[in-house]
């Protein structure tokens, strides 16, 4: 039995023990435990997939396009978007073209690299940082987790985000053109579907960020299609005229390959979810005003650390850099200079800004929530103050927050249900001696 919360994941209730691991390591405080179950509040989600890489009973389960590809039918033709991530899966070094024919094998019509996106947002970055049009630091786009954070927790940064679509957003545009113009077909009746290794570009896909509608129509998980993926790649030969990023680009699947495509100046580089924190915060701060560039990812290692990936993230990195040594480091000049005149048109640009999206208050209407806060403070102060997470609330402030909504109640710590316990026991003790001493004087008198 599962039961969907959000766009992101869903929680198998027969698994779920209500362990509070994912409770503890949400950056967010996006997830209770109510009832034994673990809830996700939307508004407050990231889709970092910290929590399905942080359960231990795999009861977080990713939601993207079924593994049966049926949605292929929609479409008069189909092109697989392929993350870089996906060349770092097979224990070894395999040309880019075997892995991207095997993905067309499934069913696809076309395959396109995330990476030629990522080769166009390469140039892009080094115009925007020579024009100085934004503050410092710039902070990469590419993470859709990262500009959802700093959405949530970190809204005074959001203009120093780099106003520019990501990888596989561009990549998806320049596909969708290339195949209409030499396959005269309506761009409508053209299906793209990324094959991911991250939750958050699935959920960036169905809500995308600067833009209306994402260039991409589907997400299937890089886990549930890697089978099918390693059965075909014995069956193929290696179509070399598919793989057409460079080097640099493909190197941006791990941590600090994009900085080292970009080389700003000056810049830092952080993964994994607390390190990126940590920059946001001392970012906040201004401690950074000399930082050129800041490269952002929530999962360890970068995005070879996905939380819906097969390797280990430290091999994919050792196999990614191995590839990375054999193609070519940049693009060609002709398409250096198509770049540059698609970034002064805007074609890589944000359509809209980014806007801040804070956590709810405790409610709409000013006057109520000012009761509510007032109201919190008051249960705050007779809980432990412990953090414990026992309750399924992230601290002692989050439950007393919840308890005030009326979504939780007091008896949902265990040091104040055991406080009412006793409490409750002592009452019985007395009455219990008190029944007694009436008993008594009775049988005297």
């Amino acid at each position: 039995m599962s039961k969907k919360h959000h766009l992101c994941d869903i929680v198998d209730a027969e698994k779920c023990k209500g362990c509070t691991n994912c409770v503890k390591n949400c950056p967010t405080e996006a997830i209770r435990v109510r009832k034994g179950t673990a809830l996700t509040i939307e508004e407050r989600c990231i889709n970092c997939g910290n929590c399905i890489r942080t359960c231990p009973y795999h009861a977080k389960i990713a939601i993207t396009d079924p593994l049966d590809l049926r949605r292929l039918k929609e479409f008069k033709y189909t092109i697989a978007l392929c993350s870089p991530v996906l060349y770092s899966q097979f224990h070894r070094v395999l040309p880019p073209g075997k892995i991207l024919n095997a993905v067309k094998s499934l069913g696809f019509d076309d395959v396109f690299q995330e990476s030629v996106g990522a080769d166009s947002v390469t140039q892009a970055v080094k115009e925007l940082l020579k024009s100085r049009e934004l503050k410092k630091p710039v902070i990469s786009s590419t993470c859709p987790a990262v500009v959802k954070l700093i959405q949530i927790r970190f809204p005074s940064l959001i203009d120093n985000i780099a106003p520019l679509l990501s990888p596989m957003e561009i990549a998806a545009k320049l596909a969708r053109e290339q195949v209409s113009k030499h396959k005269n077909i309506p761009e409508d009746q053209i299906g793209i579907f990324m094959i991911t290794p991250c939750t958050a570009k699935a959920t960036a896909i169905k809500h995308p960020v600067g833009i209306d509608k994402s260039p991409i129509d589907g997400a299937i998980s890089l886990i549930h299609l890697y089978g099918n993926i390693l059965s075909a790649i014995s069956t193929v030969s290696d179509d070399s005229g598919l793989a057409k990023a460079s080097g640099q680009a493909i190197g941006w699947a791990r941590s600090g390959g994009e900085t080292i495509a970009v080389n700003a100046p000056n810049y830092l580089v952080a993964d994994s979810l607390q390190n990126v924190i940590s920059i946001l915060e001392e970012a906040e701060m201004g401690h950074f005003q000399d930082v050129d560039y800041i490269e952002c990812l929530v999962c360890h290692g970068g995005c070879v650390g996905g939380p819906l990936t097969i390797e280990n993230p430290f091999i994919a990195r050792i196999m990614t850099r191995k590839l990375v040594a054999t193609l070519p480091d940049t693009i060609s000049e002709k398409t250096l200079e198509r770049v540059k005149k698609r970034y002064q048109e805007g074609y890589f640009h944000h359509d809209k800004p980014i806007e801040a999206q804070p956590v709810m208050p405790l409610n709409q209407d000013i006057t109520k929530a000012i009761q509510l806060v007032g109201r919190a403070e008051e249960i705050l102060r007779q809980l432990p103050g412990l953090d414990c997470c026992s309750c399924g609330s992230p601290s002692c402030r989050a439950q007393a927050e919840d308890i005030s909504r009326g979504y939780a109640s007091m008896t949902d710590c265990i040091f104040k249900l055991l406080e009412t316990i006793q409490d409750s026991a002592q009452e019985m003790l007395d009455l219990l001696h008190k029944e007694r001493r009436i008993s008594s004087r009775g049988k005297e008198n």
